[in-house]
């Protein structure tokens, strides 16, 4: 029962990633015209360019990587998933915080670029799958774990 839960909850992750990256795509982002006028566009309507493809791309292995792990560590209780799990997390939480900012050139197009310091970026869209990344991981350290394997029973 309870090696499905972690499992579940990875699956969780990767749908939020993959919502994500939907929004990431399709939803709003802010460009600044001028110090007047701003206005919100998405980076379907201005083009996606290569980095903002790499990162998404990015952003969805590491949730991939988050599901996997914690497969891996409900199969075989290993430290080969628990590895998997945390790296996805670590990776989903850095790619967030590059993201963040509303003045990410490497990530944003530069139409989309703003200059003001509260604005915010695409990475904002990604903070439900790290919440959730972090979830599957502690609930998957919390769970204790036995090996699969059958036990030879000894004949009396």
């Amino acid at each position: 029962m309870f090696r499905r839960v972690e499992v579940v909850i990875g699956l969780l992750t990767v749908a939020l990633c993959v919502f994500g990256v939907g929004l990431a795509i399709f939803g709003p982002a802010t460009y600044i015209t001028n110090e007047f006028a701003a206005g919100s566009t998405s980076l379907w309507d201005v083009g996606l360019n290569g980095e903002a493809v790499v990162y998404l791309s990015f952003m969805l292995l590491a949730g991939l990587a988050v599901l996997a792990g914690a497969w891996l560590r409900s199969e075989a209780a290993d430290a080969m998933g628990t590895a998997v799990l945390w790296i996805g997390t670590l990776a989903l939480l850095v790619g967030m915080a590059i993201g963040i900012p509303g003045n990410t050139t490497g990530v944003v197009p530069t139409t989309l670029h703003t200059d003001t310091p509260d604005s915010v970026g695409i990475g904002i869209y990604f903070v439900p799958a790290v919440l959730m990344a972090f979830t599957t991981g502690i609930v998957s350290m919390a769970i204790h774990h036995t090996p699969r394997k059958p036990i030879a029973m000894r004949p009396h």
